[in-house]
Parts: structure tokens; sequence; C-alpha cells
């Protein structure tokens, strides 16, 4: 894995291949499988494969941007709470950096 993940950006072109549409599709047949819509006997689904993937560390789901953003704004509010107990007040200077 040369980019240590298995997550490819978006049109992210591998040795001239869209390897993002490819692992797309995994993960949709592998989700329909798992609801019970897809036969497990499906070629481009079968338990080899599924095998094959969690091996490499595939990420069968990813983070909505939602959840990403709400877990975002989680970790900034606690870091405020941590700067307000400190400093008494919510308002850091622009491009004050805090534990960061």
């Amino acid at each position: 894995t040369e980019h240590n993940h298995t997550s490819p950006a978006y049109q992210e072109k591998y040795k001239g291949k869209n390897l993002e549409h490819w692992v797309n599709t995994q993960r949709v047949n592998y989700s329909l499988q798992q609801q019970g819509g897809l036969e497990a006997s499906t070629p481009s689904m079968c338990d080899g494969h599924i095998s094959l993937l969690n091996r490499i560390g595939f990420v069968w789901a990813l983070q909505r941007k939602a959840e990403v953003s709400e877990s975002k704004w989680d970790s900034m509010y606690q870091l405020l709470k941590e700067y307000a107990t400190e400093y008494n007040h919510t308002c850091p200077v622009y491009r004050e950096r805090y534990k960061g």
C-alpha cells in the first residue's frame, strides 16, 4: 500500500485506473450483502473477496461529512471549554494557537 490507505480520492487515477469507483462499488456491494439485498454468491462480493480486502485494512464504511463535521465541532467545543477555563473568556485572539 504505497499511499497507506484504502480510500482513494474522488476520480483519483492510480496507474491509469479510476480506483475510487471500484472501491466504492465494493463498499456498496458489501453494504447490500449485509442488508440481505445481494446474494453472497455474487462474484463481485464473495467471502473470499471480503477476506482479501479485510487483510489489507479495507475501510468498508466512510464517515459521512455530517459525522466528520459533528466530530470536529465536538472536539473544537471541548478545546474552547479548556481555553475558557484557562483564560476566563471565550474570545481567543485571531491567529492565536491554542494546544495546536
